[in-house]
């Protein structure tokens, strides 16, 4: 169902790697995947814990913005090298970061042993393509960062991942406008928040909040669980 060559926190790509490919649309039209991964692990890594990444995602901003987060389980999916993965386990939360590209998930790993942090507050888990096997009623926000547009088949995904959230749980998707934009992939593989909003709709969330004013590049987007 997703066709994903690594599932993560991603094709977020700065200057360096975003501005060299946003413009280069070669003929074979590559998918979101295959762009992102014309750079090596260790390339998007380093692009993906940029300061200068900082900048644009005020990532502790975007931490405020989820609410009191201390001691909820939170899936970060597609956590890619863990932007995002440690920040929500230094805010409290018991966190699992997930994708299906196993060279990032050693990569948290390791920053996980080098801070010492505990396995009960962060596991990573690799997945499939096709689904998240955790078990129903299991967390309560499964977060998602420049991720939305590296799925395929999302209406029947997140039907599914529905039910996986806890009552009261809540899927956050931050993703890119479909803009052209000084970071981030191409407009052509970017998800418009309209388009968001209506497959949302589609899986079965009613309950849909947006906010287009904390980040200048991104639209975020909370759904319930129904």
């Amino acid at each position: 169902m997703i066709k994903l060559v690594a599932f993560l926190l991603i094709s977020v790509c700065f200057m360096q790697i975003a501005n060299a490919q946003e413009h280069k649309e070669d003929s074979a039209n590559p998918t979101a995947n295959e762009y992102m991964h014309q750079n090596s692990h260790e390339e998007l890594a380093k692009a993906f814990d940029s300061s200068e990444r900082d900048k644009w995602q005020k990532p502790e901003e975007v931490i405020a913005f989820l609410g009191n987060i201390e001691n909820k389980t939170i899936i970060d999916l597609g956590s890619g090298s863990g932007y995002f993965t440690f920040r929500l386990v230094g805010a409290g939360a018991n966190v699992i970061a997930t994708d299906v590209d196993n060279e990032f998930l050693k990569i948290i790993e390791e920053k996980q042993k080098q801070l010492d942090i505990d396995h009960d507050k962060l596991k990573t888990m690799l997945i499939s393509e096709n689904e998240l096997s955790i078990g129903t009623n299991m967390v309560d926000l499964v977060f998602m960062v420049n991720v939305y547009h590296h799925l395929s088949n999302r209406v029947s995904y997140f039907n599914a991942v529905n039910n996986i959230l806890r009552q009261n749980g809540k899927i956050v998707i931050v993703d890119f406008y479909k803009e052209t934009l000084p970071v981030g992939p191409s407009k052509n593989h970017k998800i418009s928040k309209d388009e968001v909003l209506k497959e949302l709709d589609e899986a079965g969330f009613k309950n849909i909040d947006v906010n287009t004013e904390l980040l200048e590049y991104q639209y975020i987007i909370t759904a319930y669980k129904f």
